[in-house]
């Protein structure tokens, strides 16, 4: 299973069988230092982070249905989890007027 750490965030994948899923584990740290969160312009800058590392830990998987489903999965879940945080700011910001 590769694992995604992203900032705060974190999205897990899997790029192996299930059976040997524990042995492949990977933890990437994505900055969004210098990032407004409420702003989309940074948003989408941090979509572009999250894919480049997501693209980049997934060519590790050894197949190609590995790692497209790696990328397929790691991606969803991070940017879930982005949008989630984007909101989160957005409230926050929106309180805090």
């Amino acid at each position: 299973m590769k694992k995604f750490l992203i900032a705060s965030l974190t999205a897990v994948v899997a790029t192996t069988s299930v059976a040997a899923a524990a042995a492949d584990e990977v933890q990437i740290a994505i900055s969004h230092e210098g990032l407004d969160l409420t702003k989309a312009s940074d948003v989408a800058e941090m979509r572009s982070r999250i894919e480049t590392a997501v693209a980049t830990a997934c060519a590790k998987a050894s197949r190609s249905s590995q790692r497209a489903a790696c990328v397929r999965d790691g991606t969803a879940k991070a940017m879930s989890q982005l949008e989630a945080r984007s909101r989160i700011a957005l409230a926050y910001t929106s309180a805090a007027r």
